[in-house]
């Protein structure tokens, strides 16, 4: 399970025989999944040194993949891992080091620069429009079409003279 970090806390409560014991109660966004960007939390006992260590070490906005062990009918967690900080461009975002369909982001900067569909405007030619300006991104980085700044050379063309 995968969820974008949003913080913990340890809340007190009490068993059936009236004794108290603290839980450490993680929450965060789910990414991916059934529950792809609802709230999740997931709990444990917080005398679990390991976990709550685990816990202390993240960051709100970072990418945790949360191991799951079954007991019995339910599911504990036993590993938090953080892989790095979300990306600010969007929900969820890619980990760090995670590879990257620059396709996407270019779609992503594409719908940026578009702003918001045009009421009555049909889905299909907005996509097709911002597919387009996700291209011509695609080309200024590539140096490539119209942004070929590199190929370019230094002397100012002259028409030549039809005598």
């Amino acid at each position: 399970m995968k969820i974008k970090f949003t913080g913990s806390e340890v809340k007190t409560q009490k068993a059936r025989n009236g004794k108290e014991f603290k839980m450490t109660y993680v929450n965060g966004t789910a990414i991916g999944g059934k529950l792809d960007g609802q709230d999740y939390t997931t709990k444990f006992f917080t005398n679990n040194k390991e976990l709550s260590g685990q816990v202390d070490e993240l960051n709100v906005g970072d990418i945790v993949d949360i191991e799951m062990t079954k007991n019995g009918q339910y599911y504990n967690p036993t590993k938090f891992t953080s892989e790095g900080q979300a990306s600010s461009g969007g929900s969820g975002g890619a980990p760090v080091g995670a590879p990257v369909n620059q396709r996407f982001e270019n779609l992503k900067v594409a719908v940026d620069i578009m702003g918001a569909m045009v009421t009555g405007q049909e889905p299909f030619d907005y996509l097709k429009e911002a597919a387009g300006v996700a291209d011509m991104i695609q080309d200024y980085v590539d140096k490539k079409g119209a942004f070929q700044f590199d190929n370019t050379s230094d002397d100012i063309p002259f028409e030549d003279d039809e005598d």
